[in-house]
């Protein structure tokens, strides 16, 4: 059982964790990516700052026709865990999945 403090700070260093985690996995991408990040977003752009892949663009999340629009760019497109449901919510409609894989 431990208290607040200490479960707010463990909550933290596993968001920044995992945040390391995809910047470090977005180091090796070598083509137009874009992936939606939810509320992972606030942490990557922190922690990326001055090391970020060019080739790489987050978002909090995106409409469907902003989907479409990178996908026929040529993008990569992806969702960090939970984020193509949230994503979905957020905009009344299911279709996420049809346009983005699981980073």
């Amino acid at each position: 059982f431990i208290g607040l403090l200490m479960a707010d700070i463990t909550k933290r260093q596993q968001r920044t964790s995992y945040s390391i985690s995809i910047l470090e996995k977005t180091k090796f991408i070598n083509k137009p990516t874009f992936i939606i990040a939810g509320w992972w977003l606030a942490d990557i752009l922190v922690l990326q700052r001055g090391k970020e892949n060019k080739l790489v663009q987050f978002a909090y999340y995106t409409e469907e026709k902003e989907l479409v629009k990178y996908k026929r760019s040529g993008f990569e497109l992806y969702y960090l865990p939970q984020q193509d449901e949230f994503n979905d919510l957020r905009f009344k409609k299911i279709f996420t999945t049809k346009y983005a894989l699981p980073f």
